[in-house]
């Protein structure tokens, strides 16, 4: 890798210079680009590509900022790169450094860049159209904070069961017979004997009969057996609960924020508590103490009359917009005291006889800090900024009045 920071130094002279009256925009940009050829001409087109890469990375930076943020929400997408170019020759590009990996054939290079802020805005403008056809605004804000949070499970029902049953039946039987003739024997004999001559004679019989047996025996036996377990078991959760309360809260911070972003569009915005001063109407200090902390609308009759007051002091567009600020978190990361805030705002056209509403997405915005009161702050703006944005490309897309 070799490194190339000559004339650097000469280079950003010359740009300080030449930007001392309109430098509102610098960045620092790094890139890494393919180089085929890592000498001589190679080397060269390396580097215009380089600088090409550094105008799209550099837009990538500029469109992230917050007067550049709201423009561009109306920048049609196939104008991005249209931007990239832009950039690429009204921008100064002061290289810094670069690095050739002739192994890789790759091109490391960092540049300083220098942009004229007010170019870059009237380019945009000339691809979205002329901006807001309102010059002035004025504006009601209702913030509440959470000054308390009760949290509960109010219904959390389980049942179980488990029933088990057991059947059995045993059948048996068992019979025998046994039958025998007792064994028979008969005997006979005959004798005689004649006396002279001394003859005898004998006869003898015998008859045997043999008993007979019998025997029979039979056994039957039926088992059945059935068993069955069932197991049950029924629940219901509701999600952990929570009632929470709140005060009234200024709405000075969320305001400042609000006439921040409006101001870099050229929209003057007018608060109702300072109309009012001016113009009689209702009192804003006891409309927020009223509702203030409360999620309903505000009731028609103090609307319309906050409408009539603002329209006879000549505004024909009025923002009212109500803000939550829960400063009870804490961050999962860091453990430091965090802030959300929770916005929704609609606006008004006055001049037609039922006055026009024009909603604006509710918007949000979080933020962690070691400080309580800068992690406010720093919620606050970021939602005060997304309102204010969104309300800039609402109402650019309306044609002059």
């Amino acid at each position: 890798m070799t490194l190339k920071t000559g004339a650097a130094v000469a280079a950003l002279n010359f740009a300080g210079a030449a930007f001392a009256q309109n430098q509102q925009i610098q960045l620092i940009v790094a890139v890494d680009v393919p180089a085929l050829k890592t000498s001589g001409a190679g080397l060269a087109e390396a580097q215009e590509r380089a600088k090409v890469e550094a105008a799209r990375s550099a837009w990538a930076q500029v469109r992230q900022r917050a007067d550049i943020r709201g423009k561009i929400a109306r920048l049609p997408a196939a104008d991005e790169e249209t931007m990239a170019q832009f950039l690429g020759t009204a921008c100064i590009f002061t290289p810094l450094d670069s690095a050739v990996d002739k192994k890789m054939k790759r091109l490391a290079a960092r540049f300083r860049v220098d942009c004229n802020q007010k170019d870059i805005q009237n380019r945009i403008n000339s691809l979205v159209g002329p901006g807001l056809a309102i010059k002035r605004l004025a504006t009601f804000f209702l913030v509440k904070e959470v000054a308390g949070r009760t949290e509960y499970d109010p219904s959390i029902v389980r049942t179980a069961g488990r029933s088990t049953s057991f059947n059995a039946a045993a059948d048996a039987a068992s019979s025998s017979q046994t039958q025998s003739d007792q064994r028979t024997k008969n005997e006979s004999q005959e004798k005689w004997r004649e006396g002279r001559g001394g003859i005898a004679e004998s006869n003898q019989e015998r008859i045997q009969s043999k008993g007979r047996e019998s025997a029979n025996a039979s056994a039957s036996m039926n088992v059945e057996t059935n068993a069955s377990a069932t197991n049950t078991s029924n629940g219901k959760t509701t999600r952990t609960a929570m009632t929470q309360t709140y005060r009234n809260a200024s709405p000075e911070e969320f305001n400042a924020s609000l006439a921040n972003v409006f101001s870099r569009e050229g929209l003057r915005i007018s608060n109702y508590a300072d109309i009012v001063a001016s113009c009689a109407g209702p009192d804003p200090d006891k409309i927020a103490r009223e509702y203030g902390d409360k999620a309903d609308e505000l009731p028609n009759t103090v609307r319309n009359a906050i409408f009539k007051t603002v329209k006879e002091c000549g505004f024909d567009y009025i923002l009212i917009g109500w803000a939550e600020l829960d400063g009870s978190l804490v961050s999962s990361v860091t453990g430091n005291p965090g802030y959300s805030v929770n916005t929704r705002a609609k606006v008004y056209y006055l001049k037609d006889r039922v006055p026009e509403e024009i909603p604006v997405d509710p918007k949000g915005s979080s933020a962690s800090n070691s400080n309580p009161n800068t992690a406010r702050m720093q919620a606050v703006n970021v939602a005060a900024e997304r309102v204010a944005e969104e309300l800039i490309t609402r109402l650019s897309a309306r044609s002059a009045e």
